[in-house]
């Protein structure tokens, strides 16, 4: 059964029963979500939609209207133009427009004969959102203290585009200052176009000996939905800088600038409601990119990532994560670089690690993996005397291998062998969903 975007049945079920309890000064102050006078008609009667208007909105672009109000407009039954108006408000609120949408659905005071099509009109009432917002924030972790800031513009040019700017700050990890324009295509809030710039740097000589600047410009088209696909374009400037005295000689090899020019795509699958602490779902990523489209690094790059969640009973569940990546070198004569390699350690992958704390190590410094695998499961359970369902304690067990490729040998003798001795810890805690 198709649902508006934006809305559920059920939830619309819900609101038009607790409007029925409210007292009559209540129903004068508010409209309902959908209003619907009573009609002398059967739902099979055809219809034909004499107007549609969208009130509230002091910046929309024609175009915008059109093509919300497109579907609407040919609506030939009363269940098809409560289904369309539905979806027309739902799409207004997720282009991030509109606050709250008010639907009103009525017959037209034209006369007409008995035969022909019966004449509708259609108000969508829409309290607009403030085009500028401002967030800011900070988080403690590991006894460290980063802080972010956040500004958005909505409705940058009346079609439902945003600008975003985000910038973070972390004494050790770094500073990194990212903008993002996002347009929808066809007014459409799935299908997006998005241009990203970003620069930063960040702070590794703790664990590999040395910083990392990075500049980068994206460019990505997203179709999202339960099924969601991402392509785009990355052109990015980075350096290898500030080598501590005891750094390892192959950090020092590449040590140095170099400009990456990448295509990339991601494939997600996700049926899991985040917003649900027992749920029974799964989310599936791949991704994929190939670096050598202009620059001077050549590589072929690949992850997959599942994670599943069954609810056992109640408030039992058992989550399990799995994630392989692997990075492959183009040109025999260049090794991969340790701003492309992967690592492991620390509470979001292997957990009882510190942060890049596991892999490959040459003196004190990570290396960085040309392939991993990484493997977990969880058991979340109620605590007592806990009323809130987003505290559970959580008994788990994680597994993981990394390594760096060594020519002389086949790519799957190397898999096999860091596979058959992985890294396991296990213990448990508290998770907070």
């Amino acid at each position: 059964m198709n649902v508006p975007l934006g809305f559920s049945l059920t939830d619309t079920e819900k609101k038009k029963q607790k409007k029925l309890k409210k007292t009559k000064k209540q129903k004068q102050s508010k409209k309902p979500v959908l209003n619907t006078p009573a009609l002398d008609y059967s739902d099979e009667k055809e219809i034909k939609v004499e107007q549609i208007s969208i009130n509230g909105l002091t910046k929309a672009r024609k175009y915008l209207i059109k093509n919300i109000v497109q579907e609407p407009l040919n609506a030939k039954s009363l269940p098809q133009l409560f289904f369309q108006a539905r979806h027309a408000a739902g799409i207004l609120k997720r282009l991030d427009m509109a606050q709250d949408v008010q639907v009103s659905i009525e017959k037209s005071k034209t006369k007409t004969n008995p035969n022909e099509p019966v004449p509708m009109i259609v108000t969508l009432e829409c309290t607009e959102k403030k085009r500028i917002m401002v967030q800011t924030g900070a988080e403690v972790s590991s006894g460290e203290v980063s802080g972010n800031l956040m500004a958005k513009v909505r409705n940058v040019f009346g079609g439902g585009e945003s600008l975003e700017f985000k910038n973070r700050v972390n004494k050790s990890s770094g500073v990194s200052l990212q903008t993002v324009f996002s347009a929808p295509i066809n007014a459409n809030p799935l299908n997006r176009l998005d241009l990203l710039a970003n620069q930063g740097w960040a702070n590794y000589q703790l664990y590999s000996g040395y910083k990392e600047v990075l500049r980068e410009f994206s460019a990505r088209y997203i179709k999202l939905g339960t099924t969601s696909h991402e392509f785009g374009y990355n052109a990015s400037w980075r350096e290898i800088s500030d080598l501590i005295p005891t750094v390892s000689n192959r950090i020092r090899s590449e040590a140095g600038h170099s400009l990456k020019s990448s295509l990339n795509y991601t494939f997600l699958y996700d049926n899991l409601d985040e917003l649900k602490t027992q749920k029974t779902g799964s989310k599936i990523k791949l991704s994929a990119e190939v670096a050598g489209i202009g620059g001077d690094v050549f590589f072929a790059k690949s992850t997959a990532e599942s994670k599943c969640e069954y609810n056992i009973h109640k408030k039992w569940s058992l989550v399990s994560v799995s994630r392989l990546g692997a990075l492959f070198p183009i040109l025999e004569s260049q090794n991969t670089s340790v701003i492309d390699r992967f690592f492991l350690g620390g509470p979001m992958s292997i957990r009882g690690f510190p942060f890049r704390g596991l892999g490959p190590f040459q003196n004190n410094d990570n290396l960085g993996g040309d392939f991993f695998g990484f493997t977990s499961i969880s058991l979340l359970t109620p605590l007592p005397f806990i009323k809130t369902d987003r505290l559970m304690g959580q008994i788990w067990a994680d597994g993981a291998a990394i390594a760096m490729w060594d020519k002389e040998i086949s790519y799957l003798e190397q898999a096999k062998a860091a596979f058959s001795r992985p890294t396991i810890s296990t213990g448990f805690g508290l998770a907070y969903q």
